[in-house]
């Protein structure tokens, strides 16, 4: 269940079955190489991914002005890589490397929406940290379960500014829906246009080494999750 819930296409048909498609951002295309993409079947602006691991998105804001040739480079290389043998994260083991490009949602003053990052231990949201400015002034927020700030940073400094959506409740519930089958899951989630769209499933928040600040939250962290469990699932 790891494996198929890490896998950026194959996690999709999993929401899917579990809270219905109307949380999928729309897909534009799935290919095995770079080469056979028809870049100019696309809209105007997109986001390639590639579907086997992570740090792996190019946002495509104009197509016309793109470089196809780096463009096509650079999705070849992620196909070259494994994070199992990078990182050690062995759900990504033995997945089939390919290349999606999804439609790009835009929050209402046309940026790049905020990354609602659910921390769900066995089906419980525990923390959520919204991250903003991913592409360029980076900062995020912590809550607690019931939404409230909490004083609890990992590398990022807090957006002082940043203020929850009025759909972040239904994303909280809907992330433990998503969540629900694991011990631990990360669901990544977008609250876009009165909507809430899915981003990612995430089992290796930041493959472990991001470390939290105060360090006495690692042991409230930790707390959460206990082993062993009969919500666990294996893969």
């Amino acid at each position: 269940m790891l494996a198929l819930t890490t896998d950026k296409i194959n996690a999709r048909r999993y929401v899917a079955d579990r809270v219905g498609e109307d949380v999928l951002v729309p897909l534009l295309g799935v290919w095995n190489r770079a080469e056979d993409i028809a870049w100019e079947k696309l809209p105007n602006r997109f986001v390639l991914k590639g579907s086997h691991g992570w740090n792996m998105n190019l946002l495509v804001h104009d197509r016309t002005v793109l470089d196809i040739p780096a463009a096509v480079s650079q999705a070849n290389g992620w196909l070259r890589d494994n994070h199992y043998e990078t990182a050690g994260e062995w759900a990504y083991r033995d997945l089939t490397p390919r290349l999606l490009a999804e439609e790009m949602l835009l929050d209402a003053d046309g940026g790049i929406p905020a990354d609602l990052k659910f921390y769900v231990f066995h089906g419980r949201v525990r923390l959520l940290r919204v991250h903003t400015g991913r592409h360029g002034h980076h900062q995020a927020n912590s809550y607690n379960e019931r939404l409230e700030p909490w004083k609890v940073r990992q590398r990022p400094e807090p957006n002082p500014n940043y203020v929850l959506p009025a759909e972040t409740q239904d994303a909280l519930r809907l992330a433990e829906r998503i969540g629900g089958e694991f011990d631990f899951a990360r669901v990544d989630l977008y609250c876009v246009g009165g909507r809430v769209f899915f981003g990612e499933i995430t089992h290796y928040d930041g493959n472990a080494c991001s470390p939290f600040s105060p360090t006495t939250f690692d042991r409230v962290i930790g707390d959460y999750w206990t082993l062993p469990s009969s919500h666990r699932s294996a893969s």
